[in-house]
């Protein structure tokens, strides 16, 4: 039953994607779209907006989001394990400000950037992390992440050569 639940899902949303990705490029060919991405990002911004506040289409886009945020958090770590820091890192810029509290992501990108030589900025981004943390929810970061951020500070453990699985992961 949840397979066939998981399987309908992702059916409806490549499905979706496709109808975007048809509907912009008839836009871009007929010439609609002078301004390239920016300008069909904010065609598409335009008309998700009439959606938005529609319950069912509210609880969609709910579910998709954190779909997307958790494959992009098991790609991320399937990338770091392969050793590909700056892909990953390339990914996840937008992402982890977008969403702050999402230890995974934070931790994935925290790892990329030891992996990367970036020690200094790994830090910089668990502090950022703790005080919106602290300032949004009044919480500390969690003591994976914790841990982490003291891996790279020491320069002990596997922080800069692989990424090892978070609490919410599925082992």
């Amino acid at each position: 039953m949840v397979r066939a639940k998981a399987e309908s899902e992702r059916t409806s949303m490549t499905l979706w994607r496709r109808y975007v990705d048809v509907k912009l490029r008839l836009r871009v060919r007929k010439g609609a779209c002078r301004h390239g991405a920016s300008s069909e990002r904010r065609g598409r911004r335009r008309a998700l907006e009439r959606f938005v506040g529609v319950p069912l289409i509210d609880d969609l886009v709910a579910r998709f989001s954190e779909l997307h945020l958790t494959i992009a958090e098991d790609w991320a770590e399937l990338e770091l394990e392969r050793g590909r820091c700056v892909e990953v890192l390339n990914r996840l810029d937008d992402l982890v400000p977008a969403h702050p509290a999402r230890d995974r992501l934070v931790a994935a990108r925290m790892t990329a950037l030891a992996g990367c030589g970036r020690a200094p900025e790994a830090l910089a981004q668990f502090e950022t992390v703790r005080r919106h943390l602290a300032a949004e929810l009044g919480i500390d970061p969690s003591p994976a992440l914790r841990k982490l951020y003291e891996e790279i500070l020491t320069g002990n453990g596997s922080a800069g050569r692989r990424h090892r699985p978070h609490p919410g992961r599925p082992p």
